[in-house]
């Protein structure tokens, strides 16, 4: 029987561990579909206000994703409409990004989300948006409830400027289920 991998999920900033997760959210997202540009996935400006969880493997970058906060979330630009959420401050959780040699089932984009929550409730935000295709939305669901949160599919589909169909999801009780410290641990290791 072979040892379980371990992977750490961490907040980053560092360049090195960011270049290497743009590469992979590049090759990823481009691999599962031609139609995006070549640069898509490469850094842009929503990265530079953006928080990071990388997981990492034996030091190699397993995958990531990012945490935008308001006002102006990525999703706006491909004209989704926010409901009026009474002044709050939200986020969104995008350009989540596997490495499929390290795929163990939902291990790293619960581990990933888990940690983007965990700092999404440090920053106050107690709604996450994200905009996805219709499978990875059955999967957030999943992750929401391994979350410990409350998951919503809103009526809004829209097709992309890449021309690709998306739904408008969130994750709700952010605050609720990572404003304590005795999350923390929960978050940093699988």
């Amino acid at each position: 029987m072979s040892k379980p991998t371990v992977f750490e999920f961490l907040e980053t900033q560092d360049r090195s561990l960011l270049a290497r997760y743009y590469a992979l959210r590049n090759h990823v997202f481009r691999e599962s579909n031609s139609r995006l540009p070549q640069d898509f996935g490469h850094e842009d400006q929503f990265d530079r206000r953006s928080f990071f969880a990388i997981a990492l493997c034996d030091g190699l970058v397993a995958g990531g994703g990012r945490l935008t906060l308001s006002p102006h979330l990525p999703l706006e630009d491909q004209c989704f409409v926010l409901e009026d959420l009474d002044g709050l401050r939200y986020a969104e959780i995008s350009r989540m990004a596997v490495d499929g040699r390290f795929a163990e089932g939902l291990v790293l984009s619960t581990g990933i989300s888990r940690k983007l929550c965990q700092i999404a409730g440090r920053e106050g935000v107690n709604t996450v948006f994200s905009i996805c295709p219709a499978n990875s939305a059955r999967l957030n669901r999943i992750n929401s409830r391994k979350c410990g949160v409350e998951f919503r599919l809103h009526e809004q589909r829209r097709s992309t400027s890449y021309g690709l169909d998306m739904w408008l999801c969130s994750f709700r009780g952010i605050q609720q289920a990572y404003g304590s410290q005795k999350e923390v641990a929960l978050c940093n290791r699988f």
